[in-house]
């Protein structure tokens, strides 16, 4: 026999793939086209089996990517899953603010002598030293030369 299509039909009984004599592998299109079935079919498969298991909580989810994205029913897949409460969440009116209160009442005498004291130094006293203001020293800035004059 020759080299004709006796290797393919070899091939074939082999256990190999059946490919035509002269067959090419599939074009890098026919690829990517495969590879977003098979995204898709995972995708629909595992959103089916994500339900099977969100039915026990009275969820039910229609796409995997958007309605597990904020984490509740993730987190309620997980519960069923491992038979655990992960998260409580309670729901409470907002308390009220606390009750106004009143500045303390002022005193009815006058404050003591010592007080007094305290609060009647003036700011010309020697012993307070009072910062000055000073300028800061001038920072000359050569000026570039003058451009030579034009004829």
């Amino acid at each position: 026999m020759g080299s004709g299509g006796g290797g393919s039909l070899a091939g074939a009984r082999g256990g190999g793939s059946l490919v035509a004599a002269g067959a090419v592998s599939a074009s890098p299109n026919d690829r990517a086209g495969s590879a977003h079935e098979r995204d898709r079919v995972q995708k629909k498969t595992f959103t089916k089996w994500v339900n099977k298991h969100l039915i026990k909580a009275q969820r039910h989810i229609n796409d995997l990517y958007e309605d597990l994205r904020d984490g509740h029913n993730l987190i309620s897949l997980l519960e069923v899953l491992s038979g655990d409460t992960l998260v409580s969440v309670t729901v409470t009116a907002p308390s009220p603010p606390p009750p106004r209160r009143d500045p303390p009442p002022l005193p009815a005498s006058p404050p003591s002598p010592a007080w007094l004291s305290v609060l009647s130094i003036p700011l010309s006293s020697p012993s307070i030293p009072v910062p000055r203001h000073r300028d800061p020293p001038a920072i000359s800035i050569p000026r570039p030369p003058a451009p030579p004059p034009r004829l």
